[in-house]
C-alpha cells in the first residue's frame, strides 16, 4: 500500500472512530449502496477502510455477476444485509429472503433496506432442526461490534475454553425455524419443482442441524453456499452428507471455483478470521455448467 493510501486510510479510520463520519456508499455492480452508522459494525468499518474485497469477495462477486439463474435466494445469517443487497442487484427478479436472528442486526437491515429501496424480505429468526425458542450467544466486549459480526447457538465464549474463550458474551432469546418451514411459508407451493434456488448458510455451527433436517437436499434445483471454517468440527460430516445426496463441491475463491474431494479451507494468521476462503458451493449442476459459471464470474477455471 502506498504512503498516500495509508494516510487516506488512517484519516478515514479516525473520522469513523470519532463518529465524525457516520455514513458512506459503496458501488455494487453499477449501483451506489448507502450504509449508516458504519462504526457500529466491524465488518462495515473494514469494508470502508480496505474496500469491498475485505469482505468475502468470492461471494459478493458470485452474486452481483449473475452468471446462473436463481428464482429464489435465501441469505441465512445476513448480518448487515450486504449479501442480500448483492443478491437483489444481481438477481432483480428473484424472491430473496434475508434471515438474521440478532435483534439489533435485524433492525439495522430493515433500515438499510429502507434507505436503499431494496425489496428483499427480512425475517428475524435463526435456523435449526426444530421450530420453537432458542438462545443465541453473542460476543459483547470492548472490541466487539455493536452490530455483532457473529452469533451462535453454540456457546464458544468466555469460560468455555473454546475458540473465543477470551471474549465476554451476552445471551439473546430468539425464534428458531426449520429451513423447510421457511421455504414452505415464504414461497409458492410449486417452489420445489419450479425455479432454481440458492441457499446461503452462515449460521456459526448450526449448518449440519439445518441441512440434516431438510428435504431440500433431495431436490435437484437447489444449490447451497455453506461457510465452512478451518476449525469446524462438523465440516467433514457436512461435506460427506452433501456428496452422498448427489452434490458436487467447489471451494469459492476470488480467482475461481475449485472442484473439491474434501472440505478445503485455507488458514489465515488473523485471530478473528481463521480462514481466508471458507465459502463452499454445493450444486448438482454438471461440471461443464460450473466451469462456465466460474469463467464468466471470476475469469478462470482452476
Amino acid at each position: 500500500m502506498s504512503i498516500k493510501k495509508q494516510l487516506h486510510r488512517k484519516v478515514l479510520e479516525i473520522l469513523f472512530k470519532k463518529n465524525i463520519l457516520k455514513s458512506g456508499k459503496i458501488i455494487l455492480k453499477d449501483r451506489a449502496v448507502k450504509f449508516r452508522n458504519i462504526r457500529e459494525s466491524n465488518i462495515l468499518l473494514d469494508i470502508f477502510l480496505n474496500s469491498l474485497d475485505a469482505f468475502e469477495p468470492e461471494l459478493t462477486t458470485f452474486l452481483v455477476k449473475k452468471n446462473t439463474e436463481y428464482k429464489y435466494i435465501i441469505d441465512a445469517g445476513s448480518n448487515t444485509g450486504i449479501l442480500s443487497a448483492c443478491a437483489e442487484i444481481g438477481f432483480p427478479d428473484a424472491s430473496i429472503l434475508s434471515i438474521e436472528p440478532v435483534k439489533m442486526n435485524y433492525e439495522y437491515i430493515l433500515e438499510f433496506k429502507k434507505i436503499n429501496n431494496f425489496k428483499f424480505k427480512v425475517i428475524n429468526c435463526c435456523l435449526g432442526n426444530t421450530c420453537g425458542n432458542a438462545k443465541m450467544y453473542i460476543p459483547h466486549g470492548s472490541g466487539s461490534s455493536k452490530i455483532s459480526a457473529t452469533a451462535s447457538l453454540i456457546n464458544s465464549f468466555k469460560g468455555t475454553n473454546h475458540i473465543y474463550n477470551n471474549l465476554e458474551f451476552r445471551e439473546e432469546n430468539v425464534k428458531m425455524h426449520k429451513l423447510d418451514f421457511i421455504l414452505d411459508n415464504n414461497f409458492n407451493e410449486k417452489f420445489y419443482v419450479n425455479g432454481n434456488t440458492l441457499i446461503k448458510l452462515d449460521c456459526e455451527g448450526a449448518e449440519l442441524d439445518i441441512i440434516k433436517s431438510s428435504k431440500a437436499l433431495d431436490k435437484n434445483n437447489i444449490d447451497f453456499i455453506i461457510e465452512i471454517m478451518i476449525g469446524d468440527k462438523d465440516k467433514q460430516v457436512i461435506f460427506d452428507l452433501l456428496i452422498e445426496k448427489g452434490f458436487d463441491a467447489y471451494l469459492m475463491t476470488p480467482a475461481s471455483l475449485i472442484k473439491e474431494d474434501r472440505p478445503l479451507t485455507l488458514p489465515n494468521k488473523s485471530i478473528t478470521n481463521r480462514t481466508i476462503w471458507r465459502n463452499h458451493y454445493f450444486t448438482k449442476k454438471s461440471i461443464a455448467e460450473v466451469k462456465e459459471i466460474s469463467i464468466n464470474t471470476y475469469g478462470n477455471w482452476i
